[in-house]
């Protein structure tokens, strides 16, 4: 018999076409029909499930709620926790990624950053990543050509919780400071995430206005450098600069030296920032780093009292952009007083200069010197302030007045003459000089110790500079080596002649280092110079009896390493001797005078 297909929902029958045949297919055919219908209908729930599910999720994610807080945009992860998206506007040159957020007077903790973040961000120039921060992204600091300070305060990162190539891309000056604890471990784990040769070093241990442990209130600024007094600029005295302090092979005997010191505190020794309940209407600014709104006055005062270390100067904008009036942000004084002592010691042959000593607030330089105590006993020079923030280091904010008037603005922190004066912000730079002199050793130390008493802390941290010469001894021989004796000679240097100098042009003249040597002498204090001025000559200005004149001066440079390794060569580039950092330089006379 010829069979006919026929399809029936999703399944094959086949009809038979003599009664027998058809009645026993179309039974079978209704117990698949029931059996398909019920499987049909589970499918179809199974699917419509799915369906729902697809949507509501389209739709959760579609109502994610994405909120801006200061500089930056979050979005809710849960009930507790939220990511930090990027910037908020494009015009930040900071991003503050806080250890918390608040939304509608909730906080949440920020514990993750989105995968390029801040990627190929060409504005970018600082970063601070907050405390509760367990997951960064891949590519978030990605070619982010100007960032060149990121903190870290996060201990919760692992090398599995970081995306790859998040640091990948960044200047090659770039610093990156991690939690002390975490230095060894963040440095491998930031080098496998994109990191090369950047600077990662350990945060220092702080202490805040809020917090009464001992740490460093010190600026990271704080700097002690020595320069040739006949400059009197920074930039002239060529240094190397070092975790370990500041070494120089320029400085000769008979020098005289500026020695410069610079310092102030953290914000966290003057007051706290805190929100303020009242609405600025009449008009206010918005920080382009931070994010925070300002009256005027407060503004100028931020941009010197910055929120964290690093400051936001300068870089504001007027904000247009809020419907509503925003919420300021106010400085609150904080009036405990707080000590500094700086002592200087200086080694056998370096002296003071009397009357040398200024202390100068460092950009506007106004005169300290009424609120410091100066003593110079021997070698120790120790300069005493009592309360850094009274008059004239610091002027005070009158916050009572603030707190009555939204728009406070005192005349006296707005002068035509010196421009905007913030509160405090105003570095102390001391500024005294030194005369060397011929005990001047082959390695000489000038320390200064910063010390200061706050809050029934104290701490004190220590710079120094090394100063390294050679010395050099004068031998005299005749033609066939014989060392003989009777004649005298002068040491000379040259030198840059100041006197002379005309813009940028500069003469240069042999000037005498030290008269009266005799063969067998050993002359100290040998500086390497800067330019010419490792250049020394040696004339004979008494010729021992019975023999000739000699018929050239003895010329010779001098060449001072780091590690304190002295090399010389003469003027036609040979070696000379060098026993134990002494220069032995030979002058030779020829056999006896006929006349």
């Amino acid at each position: 018999m010829k069979l006919k297909t026929v399809k029936n929902f999703q399944f094959d029958t086949r009809i038979c076409y003599n009664n027998k045949g058809t009645e026993n297919i179309q039974k079978k055919r209704g117990k698949n029909m029931l059996k398909h219908y019920f499987k049909t209908l589970i499918l179809m729930s199974a699917f419509t499930l799915f369906l729902c599910c697809s949507i509501d999720q389209k739709s959760a994610c579609a109502a994610k709620t994405v909120f801006s807080f200061g500089s930056g945009s979050y979005t809710i992860i849960n009930g507790k926790e939220v990511q930090y998206e990027g910037l908020s506007e494009k015009a930040y040159t900071v991003a503050d990624i806080p250890d918390t957020v608040e939304l509608k007077g909730k906080s949440y903790h920020v514990t993750q950053i989105k995968d390029s973040a801040l990627a190929n961000s060409s504005k970018i120039k600082r970063v601070s990543i907050g405390e509760n921060v367990k997951k960064i992204g891949k590519k978030v600091f990605y070619n982010c050509k100007n960032l060149k300070s990121i903190t870290i305060k996060s201990e919760l990162l692992k090398k599995n919780s970081i995306g790859a190539n998040a640091f990948k891309g960044l200047p090659s000056d770039a610093v990156l400071t991690v939690p002390k604890e975490k230095l060894s471990t963040y440095k491998s784990i930031l080098k496998s995430k994109g990191l090369k040769n950047q600077k990662v070093k350990a945060a220092a241990q702080s202490s805040t206005a809020n917090s009464d442990s001992a740490g460093s209130n010190l600026s990271e600024n704080a700097s002690f450098d020595l320069s040739k007094s006949m400059f009197d600029s920074d930039n002239c005295f060529s240094r190397i600069n070092s975790e370990d302090g500041i070494y120089t092979s320029e400085i000769s005997a008979g020098d005289s030296i500026s020695i410069k010191t610079k310092f102030y505190f953290k914000p966290g020794i003057y007051g706290h920032w805190e929100e303020d309940s009242r609405k600025l209407v009449k008009g206010y600014v918005q920080c382009a780093r931070c994010g925070r709104c300002f009256s005027d006055f407060m503004l100028a005062v931020h941009n010197g009292m910055e929120l964290e270390e690093g400051g936001c100067y300068s870089n504001y904008y007027i904000a247009e952009s809020f419907k509503t009036p925003p919420t300021t942000w106010a400085f609150v004084p904080d009036e405990t007083p707080c000590q500094a002592v700086v002592k200087y010691t200086l080694p056998d042959g370096v002296s003071y200069k009397e009357g040398s000593m200024k202390i100068v607030g460092a950009s506007t330089k106004n005169d300290f010197s009424d609120a410091c105590k100066v003593d110079v006993s021997d070698n120790f020079i120790t300069i005493t302030i009592d309360d850094v923030k009274k008059s004239p280091i610091f002027i005070p904010l009158d916050y009572e007045a603030y707190k009555k008037d939204l728009y406070y603005s005192p005349d006296i922190y707005f002068s035509a003459e010196k421009g905007v004066k913030n509160a405090c912000d105003e570095s102390i730079f001391i500024k005294f000089d030194v005369k060397t002199d011929s005990q001047l050793a082959s390695e000489s130390v000038i320390s200064t110790d910063i010390s200061y008493s706050y809050k029934g802390t104290s701490n004190t941290e220590s710079y120094e500079a090394v100063i390294r010469t050679a010395s050099m001894q004068v031998l005299n021989e005749d033609a066939e080596g014989n060392i003989i004796s009777g004649a005298e000679f002068d040491l000379y240097q040259k030198r840059v002649n100041t006197q002379d100098t005309v813009g940028n042009l500069r003469s240069v003249d042999w000037k005498l280092f030290k008269s009266g040597i005799h063969a067998g002498d050993t002359i100290t204090g040998l500086g390497a110079g800067d330019g010419f001025e490792n250049e020394y000559k040696i004339v004979q200005t008494k010729t021992p009896a019975g023999y000739e004149e000699t018929e050239l001066d003895t010329e010779f440079a001098l060449t001072i390493e780091r590690d304190g390794t002295v090399s010389a060569e003469d003027e036609n580039g040979n070696a000379l001797k060098v026993e134990n950092g002494v220069v032995k330089v030979t002058v030779v006379n020829a056999g006896s005078s006929s006349k």
